[in-house]
């Protein structure tokens, strides 16, 4: 019971940050949109270092 409760509320926030994206990446003009896309992919190549 709890293990499917905290697994919908990941689910829930991985959804809630998807819209969030989405709702963002059409108000931004292209410009911020590649400067955003570039800050995320250094992010994760940070991330892939430290493990």
């Amino acid at each position: 019971m709890i293990f499917s409760l905290s697994v919908s509320v990941i689910f829930l926030r991985m959804f809630h940050l998807r819209f969030l994206i989405l709702f963002h990446w059409h108000r931004f003009d292209r410009q911020s949109n590649q400067r955003l896309y570039a800050v995320f992919l250094n992010r994760k190549d940070l991330c892939m270092q430290h493990k």
